[in-house]
């Protein structure tokens, strides 16, 4: 009555008394039930190492006399044994009940045990014993109409299948003769590999989520796949971690952040740093999880510039930076580029010009001696370039065709700008320059190249080939 009641102090205390009564009166089988109760009790209360250790008590003192409370016994130990991890001798216990559930002609456990043997195997990787307990559990399932039940064992069944195809692909590419065929069989695994590390979650097999995404990491990896591969490392290391196992959890952030920094900086070469920014803020991620201070700023360092750059988003790209110069150490070279970035978004004409007269759009063929072209957004807003440092670039053209030619450039690397030439006739440079630089901004933090110089020449054949402007 106290056990139903909730009050397990009263009836572990019940329970020992009973267990003293009969073992004064010499009836073991009666000591033997007063064991499982107490089990019971321990296993609600979550202490399992005892749950374990008085069901295997009970159970000599059973000696066959009683076939279903030795499979409560057995059926106690296994579960015990499952929340602790002791997965070879839940594996013991749970073969037992299933064998004396069939010669009792007990359904519902015998069902309920093959379960849990599928589930057993399943952890273990014994693909073809576990699937053959899974689909015997679904059939009772099916006929009672166990619908919680039977989806479980669905789960199990579609887990089993697609570890068994992976596992024949990885085989099929060590086999393979040829780099191309270990290639194609890597690729078709890569394609498996999510819909089994969520099977997996939902069966609650959180250990095998974490190893499958690590497997799957390197796999990508092998294809040469670096984002896939660093993001499942990622995943890997927060399973490991919440596990307990510390050293893989280390391992997977280590190989997580390699790639990753790999692959962004291969994206930022190639100028591609709007498809790089969600990689570089998981870089960041990564490197502050590993205590790697300077890598994490200088990935929120690159991901504010790539704001800055990308979208204009001012508050965001900041708010990056703050966080990049937070961690710098002082006399670190990001410093002075995190501050200028800093600076530059906190300027409110960061890019406006207060040259006059009003430009002349795009009629610009003949260009008086001294004149001086640039590029603007429709608004009247200078059109600038931030270099990784965080240098404010303005380009200045001497000729119509190559301003031209380089806004062409512009608008294929930034889609979507509303961008024209505007021209001023015989400006002195130094006015040029002390128009573009806004009232409060800082005068060092912008570089002013113009056509004909060998730095021009770098940041044009940068853009042409879809690089970042060099440092």
């Amino acid at each position: 009555m106290a056990e139903l009641q909730g009050d397990l102090a009263s009836a572990e205390s019940w329970f020992n008394k009973a267990l003293e009564a009969f073992g004064a009166l010499k009836n073991p089988l009666m000591e033997a039930f007063a064991l499982y109760r107490l089990a019971g009790v321990e296993t609600k209360e979550g202490r399992f190492e005892d749950a374990i250790l008085l069901a295997e008590t009970a159970l000599p003192r059973v000696n066959g006399c009683n076939a279903v409370l030795t499979l409560d016994l057995w059926n106690v130990i296994g579960t015990a044994s499952l929340k602790l991890g002791r997965i070879g001798r839940a594996e013991e216990a749970f073969r037992h009940v299933h064998i004396l559930t069939e010669a009792n002609g007990a359904s519902k456990p015998h069902a309920a045990a093959a379960m849990n043997l599928g589930t057993i195997l399943l952890l273990q990787q014994h693909d073809t014993e576990a699937l053959t307990f899974f689909v015997e559990a679904a059939e009772y399932w099916t006929q009672v109409g166990a619908c919680k039940n039977l989806e479980y064992c669905k789960l199990g069944e579609a887990a089993v299948r697609l570890d068994q195809k992976i596992a024949a692909l990885s085989n099929a590419g060590h086999a393979a003769r040829t780099s191309s065929e270990m290639r194609a069989a890597a690729t078709e695994m890569i394609a498996l590999y999510p819909e089994l590390i969520e099977t997996y979650a939902k069966i609650g097999a959180t250990q095998l989520v974490a190893e499958f995404c690590a497997s799957a990491a390197s796999t990508a990896k092998f294809v040469g796949e670096l984002d896939k591969a660093g993001r499942w490392y990622r995943r890997a290391a927060d399973v490991f971690r919440s596990i307990g196992l510390a050293d893989r959890a280390r391992e997977s952030f280590d190989r997580s952040e390699d790639l990753l920094r790999n692959w962004t900086n291969a994206l930022m070469e190639n100028g591609e740093s709007a498809r790089a920014l969600p990689d570089v803020l998981l870089l960041a991620e990564v490197a502050e999880q590993l205590g790697h201070s300077e890598m994490c700023a200088s990935a929120l360092l690159n991901a504010a510039i790539i704001v800055v750059r990308t979208s204009q988003d001012y508050a965001r790209a900041k708010a990056l930076a703050e966080r990049s110069l937070a961690l710098l150490p002082a006399d670190s070279s990001d410093v002075a580029s995190a501050q200028m970035v800093i600076s530059h978004c906190n300027d409110p004409d960061r890019d406006s010009t207060r040259l006059a007269p009003p430009p002349r759009v795009h009629d610009v063929a003949a260009v008086a001696p001294g004149s001086l072209l640039w590029i603007q957004y429709r608004s009247g807003k200078v059109h600038t370039l931030i270099l990784t440092n965080g240098k404010i670039v303005v380009l200045g053209f001497t000729t119509s065709e190559m301003a031209l030619r380089v806004l062409d450039l512009i608008v294929q690397r930034f889609p979507g700008d509303d961008l024209l030439i505007a021209q001023t006739e015989g400006s002195a440079r130094a006015t040029f320059e002390q128009g573009c630089v806004a009232d409060g901004a800082r005068a060092e933090d912008h570089w002013f190249v113009y056509e004909g110089t060998e730095e021009f020449t770098k940041l044009i054949a940068s853009l042409e080939a879809q690089q970042p402007p060099p440092i």
